[in-house]
């Protein structure tokens, strides 16, 4: 009897039938599979806005961890970096205009460990005076590398402001206008700031136990996480929101796929009768429509994760194209970013979305009575 249902199973799915009876079989599951793409596509979205943003915020802000005295790199994980920088207010004026800027000085080495993730354009000619500023201010005050401006800094020591003419020496774009707009960086001989240790951890790495570790020795440190607490709980609510948005997807999805159940029994009434007049019981009759429909939720749902990472794929493009349309609309969140795929995550939502939908069609199949069955063989 088994070997009868393998069989029917198979020739139902289109085994041994035309190309236009496959696509009627796949069809219904259509859906399913546009809900799975677009479930794997906010999926490797949301993880790759996280991640971009989160290393953004250590990148352009102070560091991952932020210590007020230096630290010996044994004590941190392998690949981090620790800067002395002196931090301080200034004013930049070019013939087109003026900004305020918050100007950190720091060794060139700073930026020639930055200068991939920060797509840092340098002018042909260096200069001790050069400044460092973002696209976004650079088409504010009408600048391009090479330009001269004046740029007035805070003397603490002698109290008073000193202007100083100065080179843009290169232009960043870090895809984060929110936080990169009024962030210039010059040489720390030229200013006289506050001064801290900024410590920037290899991508990917989580810094709370080395915060935890290093406090416990007795050095002051800080998170990027508390130093940017609420710029971070507003990036938090906005992913939050998309999660909520993913979760309804997921439920859509179960929802239409315990609805192809309903789809196959209602076309294959005849087929039904047959097997019913071989003797074939009720819980037969679920089996053989939970494995058929299993089957093509399991196709559909692995095409749509195909589709969502091929569109994963396109999303930093769509994006930085959408921000040269409107970049106010984009302000506050990251435009570029390399694209993370949660492989983990992909094969779990698509096994949740198999899981999820298996018992939902168990729900629904058990429904159909055998006075059900019988009204549909008739």
């Amino acid at each position: 009897m088994r070997s009868l249902e393998k069989l029917y199973v198979s020739r139902k799915l289109g085994k041994g039938m035309g190309i236009g009876y496959v696509l009627s079989v796949l069809t219904p599951s259509f859906i399913v599979m546009v809900l799975s793409a677009l479930l794997v596509f906010m999926a490797i979205f949301i993880t790759s806005m996280a991640s971009q943003i989160e290393r953004s915020i250590a990148i352009l802000g102070s560091g991952t961890i932020l210590s007020g005295s230096n630290i010996d790199l044994s004590l941190l994980p392998k690949g981090s970096t620790v800067d002395l920088v002196e931090s301080s207010q200034a004013l930049l004026y070019s013939e087109k205009g003026t900004s305020v800027l918050r100007l950190k000085g720091v060794d060139m080495s700073y930026l020639s460990a930055r200068e991939g993730e920060l797509s840092l354009k340098r002018a042909d000619e260096d200069s001790e005076r050069d400044i460092f500023i973002s696209k976004s201010l650079s088409e504010d005050l009408e600048v391009t590398l090479g330009d001269r401006m004046t740029l007035l800094v805070y003397e603490k020591e002698r109290n008073r402001p000193r202007p100083l003419l100065v080179s843009v020496g290169g232009i960043y774009d870090s895809g984060y206008r929110e936080l990169d707009r009024y962030l210039g960086y010059i040489s720390s001989d030229l200013i006289d700031g506050d001064q801290s240790y900024e410590i920037l951890l290899a991508r990917g790495i989580d810094e709370r136990d080395s915060v935890e570790e290093l406090r416990s020795m007795g050095y002051s440190v800080s998170s990027f996480r508390t130093l940017y607490r609420s710029l971070w709980g507003n990036v938090e609510k906005s992913i939050s929101i998309l999660y909520i948005i993913f979760i309804s997807v997921a439920v859509l999805s179960a929802f239409f796929s315990s609805d192809i159940a309903a789809i196959y029994i209602s076309r294959d009434r005849a087929s039904i009768a047959l097997l019913m007049l071989m003797g074939t019981d009720s819980s037969a009759l679920r089996r053989i429509y939970a494995l058929m429909t299993i089957s093509v939720v399991a196709i559909a749902a692995l095409l749509g994760a195909i589709a969502g990472i091929a569109m994963g794929y396109l999303s930093p493009y769509l994006l930085s194209y959408a921000a040269s349309l409107s970049p106010a609309l984009l302000e506050n969140y990251v435009t570029s970013f390399s694209v993370a795929i949660p492989f983990g995550a992909i094969l779990l939502l698509v096994a949740a979305t198999i899981s999820i939908s298996y018992i939902t069609l168990v729900i629904y199949l058990r429904k159909l009575g055998k006075d059900d069955q019988m009204a549909l063989a008739h």
